[in-house]
């Protein structure tokens, strides 16, 4: 065979492997299951749980000679199966996974990674360390962001986003579950659909998206009753719709809903829901001064956790009963009632409603006249809020250690695995000059190679110049001190996007923050405390917002915080937690404890054709008014008619608006 012919040849198969490597992962669609994910979910369906794992080993051979996302979802699914049966297969499993992701390389392997993660969780859930089963997730998460593994993908972020909630990380949980339900929703697969949606629901009513959790928990409840679901999931649902309407205040809508739930309770003859529910319908009856029904519901639900020793709803059906003496102007009745529901809720981890009563406590002692136990109450509340708020926080700081250590092992692994490379690169092309004399034909397709690498280099020091021109690029709109944004970056880029949305159906709120009192601090103990305060002041709003969310200094102590929000109710809700964050704890500064407060305009857009410069003059006014009316306040303009808002072809007034003024108090 000539030389030219050799060399054909050999550029030949280089082209065709190239092709068949290029189109290896072309999908139309990266969310669509796999025929073999499809065979597992069967035989999780049609076989008993006993006999589910015998199923799954029958098919073993065919499952890991599949593409990487059915394998590594089968291996997944079989180790919760060994986990669920408790046999002790689950950590051959587990070492299977290890295996298939060391012997294969870059997508396969992170699909591999993320099984192996996953496996890893189910053995920690299973021995009750739920920590590091939610480290785990979070570790399998960031496997499998942009890979082709739909069903694998989906149970880890439905996983991660219950782990989510249960850590009332519900901002994190909404943005796990809703991926989640793209998936499901590409797939058609209406069971999957709705059990996220219920999921979504929680995370929305905690949030105060209440409109948003109304509409799911109907959409779920239509189709639990179309199924003709069991009684138990039935009274599951009908309670977590009647809790979102006792928060939303619409406590007739609430009795009404709730009863349905203790119709289906009762059919179930299921005590726990049934007591559940009438805990919460009596706190409905309060809600409507029916105050006689409410502790009688309370009682018998009083009877039934005594009887069955359930220490939460205990605490729960004593809370109500003392808040109805309360308000009745009976406090000698409700002290007792008071500190044995505070015991038993601390005892419980229940400081969340534990706060919430404390709340409510405060309002009625306040409305009876009782004004020192008001206070007292209220100073109770603001500590379990703290308490809730500085637990969360150092969960969030021990997660990032965490994550940033397992980005630096993977760094290494990484690192280590390209070194390996490049020695058998090296040995390789040792081998091919000891033969070179009888492989010239092959000359030319190491010239592509050479090519090829030289290409690449070129191309990440492109990168390389790219991510450091953004970098600077990014400096350039950052406040060097508190590191918000500056007001360049609200000017050339945050104005010009948000002009766009004019005329749209995005809503965002604009809240214009100014620290009160700030030229005092400066005066009073140097400009190094005064920075300090300023740079703790952004930390603590940072905190409260999310991704999406813009914080802009906007000179001095003023600043700017424009977010995306769903209507008025959640933004006053907003801005109250956002007042509690600021004013909760003094700021620690070399010399001195600092205690700070905040006065806030605010204004509430969507749909309408007028410029954000329009509504920048008119959330100023707002703020005006917020200094002027005492400070540590927020001040939103609002209106009712925004249909004249829209139609209005002259420049804003802050006339054409109405004022709700917010307080701690």
């Amino acid at each position: 065979m000539s030389k030219s012919r050799l060399l054909n040849r050999f550029l030949s198969v280089i082209a065709l492997l190239i092709t068949f490597k290029s189109g290896a992962y072309e999908f139309d669609n990266k969310l669509l299951y796999f025929p073999n994910e499809v065979l597992v979910n069967q035989i999780l369906q049609k076989h008993e749980p006993k006999s589910v794992l015998d199923e799954l080993v029958k098919v073993e051979s065919r499952m890991l000679d599949s593409n990487s996302a059915s394998a590594a979802y089968y291996l997944a699914t079989r180790c919760y199966q060994e986990n669920l049966d408790k046999v002790p297969e689950a950590q051959r499993t587990s070492h299977a996974l290890f295996s298939m992701m060391i012997k294969n390389s870059d997508n396969d392997a992170q699909i591999y990674k993320a099984a192996h993660q996953l496996c890893l969780g189910l053995d920690a859930a299973y021995l009750n360390k739920l920590e590091e089963y939610y480290q785990h997730l979070q570790n399998a998460v960031g496997y499998i962001r942009d890979q082709v593994a739909p069903l694998l993908t989906y149970w880890i972020h439905k996983q991660c986003g219950i782990q989510s909630q249960r850590r009332n990380k519900h901002l994190e949980a909404l943005e796990s579950l809703k991926l989640a339900l793209e998936i499901a929703t590409a797939n058609d697969d209406v069971d999957r659909i709705y059990t996220i949606r219920g999921s979504i629901v929680d995370s929305e009513v905690e949030l105060g998206f209440f409109e948003e959790a109304l509409k799911n928990s109907q959409s779920v409840i239509e189709w639990a009753e179309s199924e003709k679901k069991n009684p138990n999931y039935l009274a599951k649902l009908y309670q977590a719709q009647g809790y979102i309407l006792l928060i939303a205040l619409r406590h007739e809508d609430a009795v009404d809903v709730l009863n349905k739930g203790l119709k289906n309770a009762e059919k179930a003859k299921n005590e726990f829901w049934i007591n559940t529910i009438l805990s919460n319908i009596a706190a409905a009856q309060i809600r409507l001064e029916k105050y006689d029904e409410a502790i009688a519901t309370s009682e018998r639900v009083l009877q039934y956790s005594n009887e069955n020793k359930n220490d939460y709803l205990k605490a729960q059906s004593k809370a109500l009963i003392a808040t109805v003496y309360l308000l009745q102007d009976k406090v000698d009745l409700a002290q007792p009632l008071i500190e044995q529901s505070t015991k038993q809720f601390i005892e419980t981890d229940q400081t969340n409603s534990l706060a919430q009563y404390y709340g409510s406590w405060s309002t009625a002692l306040y409305d009876t006249g009782h004004y020192k136990k008001a206070y007292n109450a209220l100073v109770k509340f603001n500590e379990y809020e703290n308490e809730i708020f500085n637990t969360e926080r150092d969960k969030s700081i021990l997660e990032l250690k965490n994550q940033y250590e397992s980005v630096q092992k993977d760094g290494e692994i990484k690192r280590l695995s390209e070194m390996n490379k490049r020695k058998d690169l090296e040995l390789k092309n040792q081998n091919l000059q000891q033969q070179i004399w009888w492989m010239g034909g092959l000359i030319a397709g190491l010239v592509i190679i050479l090519l090829g690498f030289l290409y690449r280099r070129q191309r990440e020091r492109n990168l390389l110049l790219f991510d450091e021109n953004k970098r600077l690029d990014k400096q350039n709109h950052i406040d060097p001190l508190t590191k918000a944004y500056n007001r360049r970056f609200l000017t050339k880029k945050l104005l010009p996007r948000l002009k766009l949305l004019s005329g749209t159906d995005t809503r965002i709120t604009f809240y214009s923050l100014d620290l009160d009192h700030f030229k005092l601090i400066n005066d009073t103990y140097g400009h190094e405390a005064g920075d300090q305060v300023l740079i703790d002041f952004v930390q603590r709003i940072k905190i409260s917002c999310r991704e999406n969310d813009y914080l802009i200094r906007m000179g001095g102590e003023e600043f700017l915080l424009i977010i995306s929000s769903s209507n008025s109710v959640s933004d006053s809700f907003f801005a109250k937690k956002l007042m509690q964050i600021i004013t909760g704890s003094p700021i620690e500064t070399t010399s001195v404890s600092i205690h700070i407060s905040a006065s806030i305009g605010a204004i509430h857009v969507g749909g309408s054709n007028h410029s954000p410069d329009e509504y920048l003059k008119v959330v100023d006014q707002a703020l005006y008014e917020a200094k002027t009316d005492g400070r540590n306040r927020t001040v939103f303009y609002v209106t009712e008619n925004q249909e004249k808002i829209d139609n209005y072809n002259k420049p804003l007034e802050a006339s054409l608006f109405s004022k709700v003024t917010v307080t701690l108090d």
